[in-house]
């Protein structure tokens, strides 16, 4: 068929035609279609998540921004767009990697200005998933010190899981020089989780005398909870001490 004919001219203006328009739909796809979908739902995006938090997989970064939205949520009715992005605050991030369990634990705080809000998240998570649940995370209310906004009269989904507010909340996560207090409510309950900070050559004796070693470090935990007011045998307290691999419970 001569290539001048009209029909061979058709034939190319309608397949130029259909070029067209199929980059033009895929334009219109790539604009209005969600980008990035997170799997847990709305999040707020955290603009310098990765220059801080290293060692965790990729959608642990997904998970903790839908954390954030859910608890942001608890405390302010405004528009998504009008919430903005959060920061991670410069200097507030911990990680800590433990042989036993090969576990990342860390936390940070993050500031969202727009809002004039702040929070903490604490994580955890192991490459061995034998070892435990895997992962978890939780974005808790900073204690007054630590605001750099007016107080908000803050909540969050522990004390909406503890039901009527336990008074310790409000003065957790607590960290001292020879221990550290995280709370815990994922088993329907308040549990007080404690890191105690034992240096291994305290725990290099005998049973008899390892076992006085951590009763004191404990008789701390029991007088910060004391200093408050507060009874310290009415909590559960999960106790533990890497350098040993023992977790201890009253």
């Amino acid at each position: 068929m001569n290539q001048n004919s009209p029909l061979a001219s058709k034939k190319i203006l309608i397949a130029a035609s259909a070029t067209v328009i199929l980059t033009l739909l895929g334009i219109v796809v790539a604009t209005f279609l969600p980008k990035n979908t997170n799997p847990y739902g709305d999040q707020i995006s955290i603009v310098n998540y990765k220059d801080e938090i290293k060692n965790l997989p990729d959608d642990r970064e997904q998970a903790i921004t839908a954390a954030l939205y859910n608890t942001v949520r608890l405390n302010s009715d405004v528009d998504k767009a009008a919430i903005g992005s959060a920061s991670i605050r410069a200097e507030s991030s911990t990680q800590e990697y433990k042989e036993k369990g090969e576990t990342y634990q860390g936390t940070f705080i993050v500031d969202l200005e727009n809002i004039r809000q702040s929070y903490l998240v604490t994580y955890s998570y192991s490459r061995n998933s034998a070892s435990n649940a895997g992962y978890s995370v939780t974005i808790t209310c900073l204690p007054e010190d630590k605001l750099i906004y007016e107080n908000f009269s803050c909540i969050d989904t522990l004390q909406q899981e503890v039901g009527d507010t336990d008074p310790i909340i409000k003065f957790l996560p607590h960290t001292a020089l020879t221990y550290e207090i995280k709370p815990d409510s994922t088993s329907g309950e308040l549990i007080l989780i404690v890191d105690l900070k034992i240096p291994e050559i305290d725990l290099s004796g005998n049973k008899a005398s390892r076992q006085q070693t951590v009763t004191l470090y404990k008789n701390e935990v029991h007088s910060w909870i004391q200093s408050h007011g507060l009874d310290p045998n009415r909590y559960t307290i999960s106790y533990n001490y890497s350098d040993s691999g023992i977790l201890l419970r009253p």
